[in-house]
C-alpha cells in the first residue's frame, strides 16, 4: 500500500534530519478517501491531529536534501563520452544537477509514481 510506503519514506527523512515547518510529531500516512490525495498526519500534545499534503514535502528541497543527501552529484565520463554512475549516490549521473538531492528530486518529479521512486531509493540505501 502507498500509505505504508509513504510512512516509511517520511520516517526515513525524519531519521536523516528533515524537520517539517510545523509543530507536532508525525503519526501516520493516509490517503484521503474523497480526494485520493496522500496525507501525512501530525499530532501536537492534546490538540486534534492535523494533516499535511504529501506533495508539499515530497517535492520540497529540505525533504529531498534529507532523503537523498547533499553530496556533489559527480558525473564521470567513459571513454566513449557517455556518463558513468555518480560516485556518491551510485545513480546515473545524467545532466543538470549539481547535488545528488537535485538529481533524485528531478527523477521523482518525472517518474510515474514519486512515492515508488522515493521508496525504491530508500530500500536501496538500507541494503547498502
Amino acid at each position: 500500500m502507498k500509505e505504508n510506503k509513504l510512512k516509511e519514506i517520511i520516517e526515513f527523512g525524519i531519521e536523516r534530519g528533515w524537520k517539517a515547518n510545523i509543530v507536532g510529531d508525525f503519526t501516520e500516512a493516509r490517503m484521503d478517501q474523497v480526494t485520493g490525495e496522500y496525507l501525512a498526519w501530525f499530532k501536537f500534545q492534546e490538540l486534534p491531529e492535523y494533516s499535511l499534503s504529501a506533495v508539499l514535502f515530497l517535492f520540497s528541497h529540505p525533504f529531498a536534501k534529507a532523503v537523498f543527501g547533499e553530496e556533489d552529484h559527480d558525473a564521470q565520463w567513459d571513454d566513449d563520452g557517455g556518463t558513468l554512475p555518480c560516485l556518491n549516490c551510485k545513480k546515473d549521473a545524467g545532466y543538470g544537477a549539481d547535488y545528488c538531492w537535485q538529481h533524485h528530486l528531478q527523477q521523482a518529479v518525472i517518474s510515474d509514481s514519486p512515492i515508488d521512486y522515493y521508496f525504491e531509493y530508500i530500500n536501496e540505501k538500507k541494503e547498502n
